[in-house]
Parts: structure tokens; C-alpha cells; sequence
């Protein structure tokens, strides 16, 4: 419980470092660009990278994901530290499923389950 506290008192400095568009959540933190844009986000990463390595915060890297929104998304691959970061259709934030193709299917159908 600790980590997610260090990075709340850190982080406020962490958005002065990006362009891209984010949102962040006690040690979580999204990126959002256009597909065009996809230079931007690649800077955004390695500075995200650099200040992580700066402030001794490493990143999870099996917990950093991508997901690529609409059809004609070209799904370029992104990376940090040279590791290509997975892509995924889907991916559970803060409880709600959310996938490539902004449904609610899988959310409900798993919820049902339960």
C-alpha cells in the first residue's frame, strides 16, 4: 500500500512531462493520443521512462498495456526500455472492462457470470 502513496506525493511533477492527453489515479497512469499522433506518445513514454528512472519508481512492465481504439487504427507497436509493450482487445480498469471496440459486452457477460 505504500507505493501507491510514494507515487500520489511524487506524481504531480510526472504530467509536466507529457503532451499527450492523461488521466491518473493513485500509482496508475493512462496515456491517450490519436493514431495519428503516435510520435507524441512515443516521447511521452521515454519521458515517463526517464522520470520513473529519475525518482527510483521502476515501472511494471507486465502491467503496462496497449489498447488501440476503431477500425482503422494502424496498431502501431510502442515500447519501453526496447521491450515492445503488449497489445491487448481488452483491458480491466478500475473494476470495468474496456475494449478496442468500446462495448460493454464482455463487462456484462462476465458480470452475469458472477
Amino acid at each position: 500500500m505504500l507505493d501507491p502513496l510514494l507515487f500520489v506525493a511524487y506524481n504531480p511533477d510526472i504530467k509536466n512531462t507529457t503532451t499527450s492527453l492523461s488521466i491518473m489515479f493513485a500509482d496508475d497512469i493512462k496515456l491517450y493520443s490519436s493514431c495519428a499522433n503516435y510520435k507524441s506518445l512515443e516521447r511521452d513514454l521515454r519521458a515517463i521512462c526517464d522520470w520513473t528512472h529519475d525518482w527510483l519508481l521502476p515501472l511494471n512492465l507486465d502491467k503496462c498495456v496497449v489498447l488501440h481504439f476503431g477500425n482503422k487504427n494502424p496498431k502501431h507497436v510502442y515500447s519501453i526500455n526496447n521491450l515492445p509493450l503488449s497489445c491487448t482487445e481488452s483491458h480491466v480498469d478500475l473494476g470495468v472492462i474496456v475494449t478496442s471496440k468500446l462495448s460493454w459486452t464482455e463487462h456484462v457477460q462476465i458480470f452475469l457470470q458472477s
